[in-house]
């Protein structure tokens, strides 16, 4: 069998090896510079002047030579590049006429890679959109809420703009402070007056989450200042319900409160702010820049390498000595807090062990296919006998079955997103009042990228043991029943 396997492989793979390439262009040239001495020794010359005046005819052999070596190296590598996608092409039309020949088996393997896939896929959104990934903006693991609490921590309040201005002044481990709020409103409309959430920002909070308007130019801090110029920047919602996403929307007016604002910008689809309550806003207003006004949220972003722990403590430092003019400050402490931090120990521990459970679910989906598969490739043992004595190395049989299985995958995972965004849906509907944080968590793109990585490894995984046992078989034996 052994020495078979060889020739039977060379035969099947006509692919040389640049040493080979190399050495058959030096012995094409040669061949040629001696039939041209031969020629020029039989008109008379010596066999000296002969190769010298062949050499003289024949130019810079050393280029030309390294010129044809390129040429036939970079065909080959062509030609090879060609073999493996036909290879490939036709693995995947034997998979496709395998899963269409056994349709039952197709759908039972197809149907449980999906759930296993699906529920794994939603469970690690919801973990991604709250623990891991919870400020879907650059460096947003870098952006904290900055708030007060008593002693006790049992209380949160919002900075005052005095506070705020103190912070921004002594503090060195943020590389900035944004504030933003929101206020009940009422937009006049075609018919009748709606009553809406309107958001308001300081001019640099687009800034510090490095998003910019996909329409217009951004609130700027002229725009903040007492007495300016109203203008207001649309929602992407309302920028498409109210005005059909026309991009002459710009400088039009919008009756707020009564009061005609200028429209100056639009902002991206389904922006939000991060730790403001109610998700998407569809109106954005200044906020304005007034000392004495009443509190606003404030987010922070720190700089590389600084921890929550030190902003906590520079936060409180400079609101203790604040607290020497303003003695109401004394009896408070300052937190530099992600959204993780709200949500509680047990809730995030209840979140991982959850994530686990679906990880076994998704491996026991794996083994269950895995067994099909085995006990399938058993009843095939006449096929890949037949195969390897007509020219199919190991290699080649193992591949041909692990197209199979990932093609059982990819179509597994495409069902299985799916279930994905259909279990999320239901998650969210029935989620406590407490994890209001859910409603603002999608099927984000690193989790499809993450399903899309699950999917192919799962392929892989149950496809592997079937694959190896397959090329292990005896085609002697299997031949000779």
């Amino acid at each position: 069998m052994m020495g078979t396997r060889r020739p039977r492989r060379w035969i099947r793979l006509p692919w040389r090896s640049r040493s080979r390439v190399r050495r058959e262009i030096d012995d094409e040239f040669q061949f040629h510079l001696e039939m041209r001495v031969a020629e020029l020794s039989a008109r008379g010359m010596t066999p000296e002047a002969a190769r010298a005046e062949a050499l003289r005819r024949f130019g810079d052999m050393s280029d030309a030579t390294e010129y044809c070596r390129h040429m036939d190296e970079r065909s080959m590598h062509e030609q090879q590049r060609r073999d493996w996608f036909a290879e490939l092409g036709s693995d995947l039309q034997f998979a496709v006429r395998q899963m269409r020949r056994s349709p039952g088996f197709t759908a039972l393997a197809v149907v449980t890679l999906a759930l296993g896939i699906g529920a794994t896929t939603a469970i690690f959104s919801v973990v991604n959109g709250l623990l891991l990934d919870p400020i879907p903006y650059p460096d947003g693991d870098r952006i904290v809420n900055l708030s007060r609490s008593n002693l006790q921590g049992n209380m949160y309040v919002t900075p005052t703009p005095k506070l705020v201005d103190a912070w921004r002044q002594g503090v060195h481990s943020l590389e900035s402070i944004a504030t933003f709020g929101w206020q009940d409103m009422t937009v006049a409309g075609r018919d009748e007056p709606e009553e809406m959430r309107v958001g308001k920002m300081s001019a640099n909070l687009l800034g510090v989450l490095g998003v910019r308007p996909v329409l217009g130019r951004p609130i700027l801090s002229e725009d903040t200042k007492v007495g300016a110029p109203r203008v207001v920047v649309l929602g992407y919602g309302a920028w498409q319900r109210r005005f059909g996403g026309s991009r002459d929307v710009i400088g039009q007016p919008l009756t707020i409160n009564g009061a005609p604002y200028t429209i100056i910008g639009v902002m991206p689809r389904d922006f939000t702010v991060p730790f403001m309550d109610g998700g998407v806003r569809q109106l954005w207003l200044p906020l304005e820049d007034n000392p004495h006004a009443q509190g606003a949220q404030a987010l922070g972003k720190m700089r590389p390498g600084v921890t929550r722990e030190q902003v906590s403590r520079e936060l409180t430092d400079v609101m203790a000595a604040f607290a020497v003019d303003h003695p109401e400050y004394k009896e408070w402490k300052a937190l530099a807090l992600r959204p993780q931090d709200y949500l509680g120990s047990g809730t995030r521990d209840t979140l991982l062990i959850l994530l686990g459970a679906v990880a076994m679910v998704l491996l026991i989906a794996c083994a269950n296919v895995a067994n099909l598969l085995l006990a399938r490739a058993a009843t095939r043992d006449r096929e890949f006998a037949i195969r390897a004595a007509l020219g199919a190395g190991r290699w080649r049989i193992v591949r041909q079955l692990l197209t199979e299985s990932t093609l059982l995958a990819i179509a597994g995972g495409a069902l299985g997103l799916f279930v994905a965004y259909r279990g999320l849906d239901v998650i969210i509907a029935l989620r406590p009042d407490r994890l209001a944080e859910l409603d603002d968590v999608r099927v984000s793109p690193t989790v499809l990228a993450v399903s899309l990585g699950l999917t192919m490894l799962t392929g892989v995984l149950f496809g592997l043991a079937p694959a190896l046992f397959a090329a292990a078989r005896d085609i002697g034996e299997t031949l000779k029943n």
